[in-house]
């Protein structure tokens, strides 16, 4: 997962920072968020999201950037 934090002025021109994390983010029922490129729902760039209370990714209670 990449976190992005603007640089002061002034600012370049291409400019990213990626962030890597200790450990994987967890959704409220403490599994991994998950991704997907392309996306299912957004085929022309990403998914990101939680399996849900269910824990099985694909179902109808998954919540995601859609």
């Amino acid at each position: 997962m990449a976190l992005y934090q603007l640089p002061g002025e002034p600012k370049p021109q291409r400019w990213s920072q990626l962030v890597r994390l200790e450990s994987d983010l967890l959704d409220p029922w403490g599994t991994k968020f998950l991704y997907r490129n392309p996306g299912s729902h957004n085929p022309t760039s990403f998914d990101v999201y939680s399996a849900g209370p269910d824990k099985q990714p694909d179902t109808s209670d998954d919540i995601g950037n859609w």
